[in-house]
C-alpha cells in the first residue's frame, strides 16, 4: 500500500537538513490529533547532560541494590 509519512522536522528553529541535528533521544511521545504524532527530543550536547544523569541514577540504584 501507499504509505504516507510528515518529513518536516521542527526542533523549535528549523534545521536546513537532519544531519545538523546530530544526536538525539527520545523523551517523550504523544498524539496531537487523528493522525498527528508529536515526539520531544532532545539534541546535541543536551544528549550527553541527559545519558549522564540517567547513567548517575542506575548507579545510584545498583548501589543500593
Amino acid at each position: 500500500g501507499n504509505t504516507s509519512y510528515s518529513v518536516e522536522l521542527c526542533g523549535g528553529t528549523h534545521v536546513a537538513e537532519t544531519g545538523q541535528i546530530g544526536a538525539f533521544v527520545i523523551i517523550e511521545q504523544g498524539a496531537v490529533a487523528a493522525g498527528v504524532k508529536r515526539i520531544t527530543a532532545l539534541t546535541g550536547p543536551k544528549v550527553a547532560a541527559y545519558v549522564g544523569q540517567l547513567q548517575s541514577q542506575i548507579d545510584g540504584l545498583a548501589h543500593k541494590v
